[in-house]
């Protein structure tokens, strides 16, 4: 979704790449440590059976350390085959590629239905533009041009984790809720514009 006028946008979409780690950490049940946690996908993603797998600790490690690249550049497109963006040598890399079929497969990255849903409600749809609007009145003047792009989880909960100034990730819930969704955008079109 964009909204967007006199210089400013809002971008609301998924990130697969984003999908893709989250589907390999809940598969194969890995537990890093990571600053940034977000909860399981929903729907539940399959176990992957790990028993043939060397060196779970090492690719949890690995995990974190993929995940936070992809969050300094949450690309809306898939880090794909063959390498998806992991060195030769990662012990997180056999795992990303058992998972890959299944991980294309599963109806949560079948593009969603609670984007489309925020578009049919009005309410939704028009709450970005409701909240520069009303920052604007607050402030006395329009809004200067920015730019903030909300990149959607499916996951469970209604929450959101700002990722710098300019980008945030959100759970599809977040964005469903109206108040949810109005917080996150007054935290950020307040100091945006």
């Amino acid at each position: 979704m964009r909204a967007g006028q006199m210089g400013w946008q809002i971008s609301m979409g998924d990130s697969q790449s984003l999908q893709m780690a989250l589907y390999v950490r809940d598969a194969a049940g890995l537990d890093p440590l990571v600053d940034l946690r977000v909860p399981p996908l929903v729907p539940a993603v399959p176990r992957l059976d790990t028993s043939t797998f060397d060196h779970l600790d090492l690719a949890a490690g690995d995990w974190a350390r993929w995940w936070t690249e992809l969050l300094d550049e949450p690309s809306a497109f898939w880090i794909g085959p063959p390498d998806h963006g992991l060195a030769d040598d990662s012990p997180l890399r056999p795992l990303v590629a058992a998972c890959w079929e299944a991980a294309i497969r599963w109806p949560g990255l079948d593009h969603r239905a609670g984007l489309p849903a925020m578009a049919v409600d009005r309410r939704l749809a028009m709450l970005p533009n409701d909240v520069v609007h009303e920052v604007e009145r607050e402030l006395g003047r329009p809004a200067r041009p920015f730019s903030l792009a909300v990149y959607v989880l499916p996951v469970g909960g209604r929450e959101f984790w700002p990722l710098a100034a300019d980008r945030v990730l959100a759970s599809e819930g977040a964005l469903r809720d109206p108040a949810t969704q109005r917080a996150l955008l007054e935290q950020f079109v307040g100091t945006l514009a």
